[in-house]
């Protein structure tokens, strides 16, 4: 596995990677739109509102989406 840069704002330093390792043995598997969520997220390294993470998923995934798409997978967290 890549070696994860550590987000400023957490001392762990786990990582979309290691969370998409840890949720593949969950009972709801980990499906694209909560991966790239994840991955978002991460990315940002800042917390996102809901309306702003889902403009940025919108832009990545190429498709409109409503509010529960976004919500949704932030609950199964």
């Amino acid at each position: 596995m890549a070696r994860l840069t550590p987000s400023p704002f957490s001392p762990y330093p786990p990582g979309p990677a290691v969370a998409a390792d840890a949720l593949s043995t969950a009972v709801s598997p980990l499906t694209g739109v909560r991966k790239r969520l994840l991955e978002t997220l991460w990315q940002a390294g800042q917390p996102l509102g809901g309306y702003e993470l889902m403009r940025r998923l919108e832009a990545t995934l190429g498709r409109k989406l409503t509010p529960p798409v976004v919500y949704r997978p932030l609950i199964f967290w």
